[in-house]
């Protein structure tokens, strides 16, 4: 088994373990839809959850709030051209040849970071941009 699948069996897993507790949480049952439930409680879904951490430590990378040792994690597009491009205030997303890379938080970081909008990204603090990534979010929760 390759470790793509086995990675991608995990996620499905905790998922269902995720939807299984939260109706539980909320006494509904089997076959009760989650996502109202979720929103109603405020709760975000597994893969939100990895995408609102990704985006911090992005956030904190962008703001110079993390240890030097991850200086060199990501590069914006204006460090990797040496002209003025379209995208030089994103963040450059690096080539992944396989599909077991790109789950690297040097591919993922900078891919999620870029699709938030500039109003998220440029937050003046860390709990705001927190809270309002959080709104976006749950926007999506219909």
């Amino acid at each position: 088994m390759c470790g793509h699948t086995l990675i991608n069996q995990i996620f499905r897993l905790l998922v269902i373990l995720q939807k299984r507790i939260i109706r539980i949480i909320n006494k509904s049952g089997i076959d009760v839809h989650t996502t109202p439930i979720f929103k109603n409680l405020k709760l975000l879904k597994f893969h939100d959850i990895n995408k609102l951490q990704v985006c911090q430590f992005m956030f904190r990378f962008k703001n110079h709030l993390l240890p030097s040792s991850f200086e060199g994690l990501c590069t914006s597009n204006l460090e990797v051209h040496s002209h003025y491009t379209r995208s030089h205030h994103l963040f450059h997303i690096p080539s992944k040849r396989t599909k077991v890379s790109q789950f690297a938080l040097s591919y993922q970081g900078p891919l999620l970071f870029n699709s938030i909008s500039k109003k998220i990204e440029n937050c003046s603090s860390y709990s705001s941009f927190t809270n309002k990534l959080k709104d976006y979010l749950f926007s999506f929760y219909t």
